[in-house]
């Protein structure tokens, strides 16, 4: 019998939000970062912001607490396209076709970039919390209640590691083992009788 290859869905999906007056800059003095929760172990297939701007290079990076730079736990870097005039507000970019396992718990998706980008406002399904490292704040993290921005996670959810169910041949070993135990068992549990003279 053979497993059905399970889809990527969206685990993160905030949508792109509207294109503002200003946007958020995401450029070679400012990058942005969004917490988000898993509630199942997953395995992460792409990471997205939905950005415009000019080709550049970027990187999205995976951290357990963004205050605290030595949490991070993988990083990627992509190439963003340049600004499309039939697409003024931009579009998803990022990486995709990653493998990244990540159990449940709460993360920061990190973006930088060294061209001129910008990330749309006013997010449909915005995220709980947002920071920003930029030249001002001595690019040290800090927190923004101000920024919003678009975020797309796709993945697949793992089962959680528990009891699992056996195999066909797991059975079959197991009953011969039962079996074999229960056999030698009962040879011994003959009485014996001894002869006293």
């Amino acid at each position: 019998m053979f497993a059905m290859p399970v889809q990527a869905a969206y685990l993160i999906d905030t949508g792109p939000g509207s294109p503002a007056p200003q946007g958020w800059s995401l450029n070679t003095w400012q990058s942005l970062a969004a917490r988000f929760v898993l509630d199942n172990n997953s395995k992460i297939t792409s990471l997205e912001t939905f950005m415009g701007g000019t080709r550049s290079n970027a990187s999205v990076s995976i951290y357990r607490n963004i205050f605290d730079d030595s949490t991070i736990i993988s990083s990627f870097n992509f190439e963003t396209l340049p600004h499309d005039p039939i697409k003024p507000a931009g579009f998803w970019q990022g990486v995709d076709g990653i493998n990244l396992n990540l159990s449940a718990g709460t993360y920061w998706i990190a973006f930088s970039s060294d061209g001129m980008n910008y990330l749309n406002d006013v997010i449909p399904a915005p995220l709980e919390s947002y920071a920003v490292k930029s030249i001002y704040s001595g690019w040290a993290w800090t927190p923004s209640s101000v920024i919003q921005f678009g975020v797309r996670i796709s993945g697949v959810e793992m089962p959680s590691v528990g009891s699992p169910v056996p195999e066909p041949e797991s059975w079959l070993t197991m009953v011969i083992g039962l079996v074999a135990a229960g056999s030698v068992m009962r040879r011994r549990s003959h009485p014996v009788n001894l002869v006293h003279n």
